[in-house]
């Protein structure tokens, strides 16, 4: 899916039924390392892969909407075109 709509950002879990959060955001990142990723994850033991996995942010749930607003538009601001 994100091949065919190419968005700017996608936000994940990092535990999915299929594939985990990790594989996910290694196999995008491969194909397509212009789109930013974040992962979501209410398991700290395992946000420690989200780096090595190409994530651009990590979500620490819980986050406010204000805070979780901020980081998209840190996270969009530092890859606009300049």
């Amino acid at each position: 899916m994100a091949r065919e709509l190419q968005p700017d950002l996608l936000l994940s879990c990092i535990s999915l039924k299929s594939l985990s959060g990790l594989e996910l955001t290694t196999a995008v990142k491969r194909e397509l390392p212009r789109i930013k990723v974040f992962i979501g994850s209410v398991q700290g033991d395992r946000e420690q892969g989200a780096p090595s996995a190409g994530a651009d942010a990590l979500i620490a749930n819980p986050m406010s909407s204000n805070e979780f607003q901020r980081k998209v538009d840190l996270l969009l601001l530092r890859s606009a075109p300049r």
